[in-house]
C-alpha cells in the first residue's frame, strides 16, 4: 500500500489474517436512489458479517428514500445502529469533492468504491474480502473485473466496482480534481507512474451493457489540453509553498520540476529553429539536397526518372533520403525562397525532439529534475547542438534512435499487459531510423 511518510497505520491494520480484508466499501449514488439500492442488497448478503472487518459509508443526495431502505431490512438496520453503515449527503454531482471526501473518512485498510449507477442487478461482496492483499499492495486504483468483462489493460475501460487507494484519493483532492473519479485516478497513476491493475472476480457481472461504440463510463471526458496544462503549470504553481512530495511517498520530486521541465522545453521548441536560421550550410547538404529532388522526381514520374538510383560520384543511392525527402517537399510545397535556411529549421525540430525525448526517457527513470538536467546538459553540449543546425542524417538518426528506445522501456515497463500503442510507436521509430541509415536495425534485436 502506498503510504504517507510518517503517518501512522490506519484502524484495522491489525485484523486477523482469517478475516480477510479490513474493507471500507462506500456507496457514492448523488442521484441514482435505485442502483444504491442494489449496492445495499449486496451489502446485506456479507456472510458472517461478526467476522469481518468491514464498514459502509453511503453518499448520496436521496437521504430519506435510502434511510427507509435501510430500516426496512434487519440486517442493515443492525449495521446502521451499529455504526457499521454510515449515511453521508453528497453535494452535486459536479462537486469535486463529492466523491473524494468519503473515501478520505474511510477508517479500513482497503478502500472498496461502489458506482451504482450501472448496476442492473445485486451481487456477492463475500469474494472482495478474500482478495490476496498483495494483489492491491503498491497499486493506485484496482478495478473488479467481473466475468466476461475486461477492465485492464491499455484500453483503460471503466467498471463501477473498483479499489482506491486512500492517499492517492488524498492527493487527488489536493489537485483539485475528483468530479471524474476513475478518470482522475487513472491519470494520475499514470503521469507518477503508479501500478494499477484488475481483479478477477468469480462470478457473473451485475453491471449494465453499455453500446460498445460508447464510453463505458457516461459523462467522464479525456485528458484533454486543459488538463495537461493543470498538471504540468497550474498545479506545480499552487505546489510551490505546499511542498506535498515530503507528504507522500509516491511523489518522487517537488512538481516546480515540472514546471521546469515544461518551461525549457517549450522555450527550447521556439529557439533551436531560430538560431539556427544563423547557421550556414554544410558540406554535404547541397548533394543530400540535390539528391532529394532526385528521389520526388522518381516517385512523382511513378518510376521511370531513374536518376536516384545511381550516383557513382557520392554513392547516395546506398543513403535512406526520408527526411532529405521530406524537406525537399516542405520547399517544393510552400515555395519557400531560402530552402536551406527552411533545412535547418526542420533540422533544429529534430533536435529539439530529441532532446525532450531523452527528457522524458531520463523523467521516466528518475523523475522531472533528472529529466530538466537531462535537457539543459544536451542544450549546452556544443557538438550536439551545433549538428541539431544543418545535419540532416545524424539528427534525425539519433532521434529515431532515443525515439525506438524510449517506447520499448515503455513497453517493457507494461507488461505483461500488451501495450497496442507503444508496440505500434516503436514500430513506427524503428522503420523511420532504418529510413535514415540502415543502422537502424540494430534496434530489432532490442525488442527481443
Amino acid at each position: 500500500m502506498i503510504m504517507k511518510r510518517g503517518v501512522k497505520k490506519r484502524p484495522g491494520k491489525d485484523a486477523r489474517p482469517d478475516q480477510g480484508l479490513s474493507l471500507s466499501i462506500v456507496i457514492y449514488s448523488p442521484e441514482d436512489p435505485e442502483g444504491a439500492e442494489l449496492a445495499l442488497e449486496s451489502v446485506a448478503k456479507i456472510r458472517k458479517p461478526f467476522e469481518k472487518d468491514f464498514e459502509v459509508i453511503l453518499c448520496t443526495g436521496q437521504t430519506a428514500r435510502l434511510t427507509e431502505k435501510i430500516q426496512g431490512s434487519e440486517v442493515l438496520h443492525s449495521y446502521l445502529e451499529k455504526g457499521t453503515i454510515r449515511i453521508r449527503e453528497s453535494g452535486d454531482a459536479k462537486d469535486k469533492a463529492s466523491f473524494i471526501d468519503p473515501v478520505r473518512e474511510t477508517r479500513k485498510e482497503h478502500v472498496l468504491v461502489i458506482l451504482p449507477e450501472r448496476l442492473e442487478k445485486s451481487f456477492n461482496l463475500e469474494e472482495f474480502f478474500h482478495i490476496p492483499a498483495e494483489e492491491l499492495k503498491g497499486k493506485g486504483m484496482v478495478p473488479a473485473s467481473f466475468i466476461g468483462e475486461s477492465t485492464g489493460g491499455e484500453a483503460g475501460t471503466f467498471g463501477p466496482v473498483f479499489f482506491c487507494n486512500r492517499e492517492l484519493a488524498d492527493y487527488c483532492a489536493e489537485t483539485g480534481w475528483g468530479a471524474e473519479p476513475q478518470r482522475d485516478l487513472r491519470f494520475l497513476m499514470k503521469k507518477l507512474a503508479i501500478d494499477g491493475g484488475e481483479c478477477r472476480i468469480s462470478q457473473a457481472s451485475p453491471v449494465k451493457e453499455t453500446d460498445p461504440g460508447s464510453d463505458s463510463t457516461p459523462g467522464i471526458r479525456g485528458p484533454g489540453i486543459w488538463r495537461r496544462l493543470e498538471w504540468s503549470v497550474l498545479i506545480p504553481l499552487r505546489e510551490i509553498k505546499d511542498v506535498p512530495h515530503h507528504r507522500y511517498s509516491f511523489l518522487r520530486d517537488a512538481s516546480v520540476y515540472r514546471l521546469l521541465f515544461t518551461a525549457v522545453a517549450t522555450i527550447l521548441f521556439f529557439a533551436m529553429p531560430i538560431m539556427s536560421r544563423q547557421a550556414g550550410i554544410s558540406g554535404d547538404e547541397v548533394k543530400h539536397y540535390r539528391h532529394a529532388e532526385k528521389v520526388y522526381d522518381y516517385f512523382a514520374s511513378g518510376g521511370e526518372d531513374q536518376r536516384a538510383l545511381s550516383d557513382p560520384e557520392h554513392k547516395l543511392n546506398y543513403y535512406g533520403q526520408s527526411f532529405d525527402l521530406l524537406t525537399y517537399l516542405v520547399n517544393k510545397t510552400f515555395h519557400f525562397s531560402d530552402p536551406y535556411a527552411v533545412r535547418h529549421m526542420l533540422i533544429a525540430v529534430a533536435g529539439f525532439l530529441i532532446i525532450l525525448v531523452c527528457g522524458l526517457l531520463a523523467t521516466y527513470l528518475a523523475g522531472h529534475r533528472a529529466g530538466l538536467i537531462t535537457m539543459v546538459l544536451m542544450f549546452f553540449a556544443p557538438r550536439f547542438l551545433g549538428h541539431s543546425f544543418n545535419n540532416s542524417l545524424d539528427i534525425p538518426f539519433a532521434l529515431g534512435y532515443i525515439f525506438s528506445i524510449y517506447q520499448l522501456i515503455l513497453f517493457l515497463g507494461k507488461l505483461p499487459v500488451f501495450s497496442g500503442r507503444n508496440a505500434l510507436w516503436l514500430t513506427l521509430g524503428i522503420a523511420f531510423t532504418i529510413s535514415i541509415r540502415i543502422g537502424g536495425l540494430m534496434l530489432i534485436p532490442y525488442a527481443f
